[in-house]
């Protein structure tokens, strides 16, 4: 990625997080609950919005019935990957308690609050002067994501998310939730940068990988 940035580490933590947010699907445990928010707290830590990953957990450990019992317990484990995940930010990126002004001051050119006021448009840049003049999503999705990738997985992939949409089990939904959750966020941002897609290109591959096998199948 472009000045060496964490769009690479980020995106493997993150396709690691939601493997270990699909494997809860099978088996719920403490331990597999541990270890996906262990997970998460060091995607958040390569970037925060990994945060956004205990959104795919939730939608796989809260029940899909109105069984009060089974709730609480899918709560109480919900909380548990909430807490792993806040535990392991903090023990990789200590400074966000150490030394909070790194994040939280626009006097640092690169601060957390920094970055989000520039990619948000708040603090205006030439280079994000021709991106607010676009359509969020439908630019993502079209103009970036061809570019990034080439037609044959942008149509590819497409066709395979609009499948698992479909086809909606389980663990199609917890994919689907980190998609949406993420073009969401990119879709508010005034910012548009090719390298913001880099996550959701394993998602893509898998997309087509299950359109293809599918349509094997029926041609079997």
């Amino acid at each position: 990625a472009h000045f060496y940035t964490v769009d690479g580490l980020f995106s493997s933590a993150t396709l690691l997080s939601l493997l270990c947010a699909m494997r809860l699907t099978a088996n719920a445990s403490w331990r597999g609950c541990l270890m996906a928010g262990a997970t998460i707290g060091a995607a958040a830590a390569l970037r925060l919005n990994g945060l956004l990953l205990l959104l795919p957990v939730a939608v796989n450990l809260l029940p899909w019935t109105r069984t009060v019992v089974v709730c609480r317990g899918g709560l109480h484990r919900l909380a548990a990957v909430a807490a792993a995940a806040g535990a392991t930010l903090l023990l990789v990126q200590p400074y966000v308690l150490i030394d909070p002004d790194i994040y939280l001051s626009l006097k640092y050119p690169n601060s957390l609050w920094s970055v989000s006021a520039i990619a948000s448009g708040n603090v205006p840049r030439i280079w994000t002067l021709f991106d607010a003049e676009q359509t969020p999503i439908i630019f993502h999705l079209g103009n970036l994501l061809f570019h990034a990738v080439g037609p044959a997985l942008q149509i590819g992939g497409l066709a395979g998310l609009l499948f698992l949409a479909w086809r909606h089990t389980r663990s199609d939904v917890v994919l689907l939730t980190w998609v949406l959750s993420t073009l969401l966020l990119l879709g508010s941002l005034t910012a548009k940068n090719t390298r913001y897609l880099l996550p959701l290109v394993p998602l893509l591959c898998v997309g087509t990988g299950v359109l293809i096998e599918a349509g094997r199948d029926r041609l079997v």
